[in-house]
């Protein structure tokens, strides 16, 4: 018998060095990879009152299409430059009163985005977009459409299980509390993503893909914001109407690693860019 007491305890140490340590294995640290948010409109304008906002993201691997429309009107006729801060130097798409104007990208120095990770995160390019705009008399329209690169969030990492992924993004609203707003100014927000469930895994699980918080800007007040889901054909879509809206809206997005072709989109918009009318 000590012969195969010695022969049990040889092939469990041999086993045991057959398997990497835990904490060996999974030295990486989680990525923690967020962006910085988009800032929409600049300093508000004398005899301009905001009507409405309406705010859609459609979002799929590593970018939200982004489309932020205004509703106002206007005391008189006025030209102004307007200016959008943006984390991409993707083209911007702008229309006033339905019509297309040219815009232009500048690049603004490198900062660090916000973070809850604690993670040391390095300087990242942003960008303004620039446009003038012919603001008539009465009732006006600016839309204004790029892509928004989403930040990537490892959520959970180990030996024994595969990494779990979160898309976030943020957009700054507390400019626009800078406008005069109407009595009964409205913000809509819609946020659609590919749909990866079923009809029926979406009825028997309550858990949504899109969670977002409302923050204010120093961060220290945060709470949820609720959205309804409504299944369309090929995605989720979430959506939600508020009068009084937080300082700045994040959002996360539970999804699958990004796909070559999303990675490589991402990286080429971090790319310092000027392009002048």
């Amino acid at each position: 018998m000590p012969g195969l007491i010695t022969a049990r305890r040889s092939f469990t140490l041999i086993a045991l060095l057959a398997v990497p340590p835990v904490g060996l294995a999974n030295m990486r640290a989680p990525i923690d990879a967020p962006t910085h948010g988009s800032q929409p409109l600049g300093p508000p304008l004398s005899g301009v009152v905001v009507q409405s906002e309406q705010l859609e993201f459609d979002c799929a691997d590593r970018f939200c299409r982004v489309k932020a429309t205004y509703a106002f009107t206007s005391e008189g006729a006025a030209n102004a430059k307007l200016r959008f801060v943006l984390p991409s130097s993707t083209p911007v798409q702008v229309k006033v009163n339905r019509v297309s104007v040219p815009a232009w990208l500048e690049t603004l120095p490198p900062s660090v985005p916000m973070s809850d990770s604690g993670s040391v995160l390095e300087l990242q390019p942003s960008f303004e977009a620039v446009f003038d705009a012919h603001i008539a008399p009465g009732r006006n329209r600016i839309e204004v459409s790029y892509d928004q690169p989403l930040g990537l969030r490892e959520k959970q990492r180990g030996y024994f299980t595969e990494s779990s992924y979160a898309f976030t993004f943020r957009y700054e609203l507390w400019p626009l509390k800078e406008w005069t707003r109407a009595e009964k100014f409205l913000l809509s927000t819609t946020i659609t993503v590919p749909r990866e469930k079923k009809a029926l895994d979406f009825m028997l699980s309550p858990d949504p893909r899109v969670k977002c918080v409302g923050a204010s800007r120093d961060r220290r007040s945060r709470s949820p914001v609720r959205f309804r889901r409504a299944l369309e054909d090929e995605s989720d879509t979430y959506a939600v109407k508020l009068r009084n809206f937080p300082d700045t809206l994040e959002c996360s997005i539970k999804g699958a690693a990004p796909t070559a072709a999303g990675r490589a989109k991402y990286d080429a918009s971090r790319a310092p860019l000027r392009t002048d009318p």
